[in-house]
């Protein structure tokens, strides 16, 4: 295990389990900052080495801190999305749940550090004809493009399904991003 790779795993604990991070060897900080970031932990990374007064050179420092303000603004967008998306399905009356991320951040001791690019909700078959009119609105709350797929492999939850669906679609549209 590398020392960037060590520090990270430590980082994660203080930040999770609020216990301290031992200074080690001297990382080599833009390796760290590349891998939390490759893994999505640049916040919570930068939250457990500040909790453990963890020395950080000041543009190491800076740039994480930087990440830890981005994933406090796009938590309060999410939410914002999230309530939006609830009173539609409501309004609607489409019968839905809100599945893993969205739901389990509420699980971490600082919530905004679970950052996500999606929401995954779990809606009946028979409900599909009324996501469109929703998904349509999603537009303008910050999706680009809305897709919604409708297959007999989604009717049960199957991850090797769902996989299917997705890189389906994807080799389908060969989109320059996805999220």
């Amino acid at each position: 295990m590398t020392v960037e790779q060590s520090l990270l795993i430590h980082a994660i604990k203080a930040s999770v389990c609020g216990v301290s991070v031992a200074q080690e060897a001297e990382p080599d900080w833009n390796e760290f900052v590349k891998l939390a970031g490759s893994h999505g932990l640049s916040a919570m990374a930068y939250d457990g080495l500040q909790k453990s007064n963890y020395p950080l050179p000041e543009k190491v420092g800076q740039a994480m801190h930087s990440y830890y303000m981005q994933a406090i603004f796009q938590d309060a967008q999410q939410e914002h999305l999230k309530k939006q998306l609830q009173a539609a399905l409501v309004e609607a009356d489409i019968k839905h749940i809100f599945l893993k991320g969205s739901v389990l951040k509420a699980a971490y001791p600082v919530p905004v550090l679970r950052t996500m690019c999606d929401m995954d909700i779990l809606v009946y078959a028979a409900d599909f004809g009324k996501i469109d009119s929703i998904a349509k609105e999603l537009g303008g709350y910050g999706a680009d493009k809305v897709i919604v797929c409708e297959s007999p492999l989604l009717a049960v939850y199957n991850t090797d399904a769902y996989t299917k669906v997705i890189c389906d679609v994807i080799e389908e549209l060969k989109p320059e991003a996805f999220l």
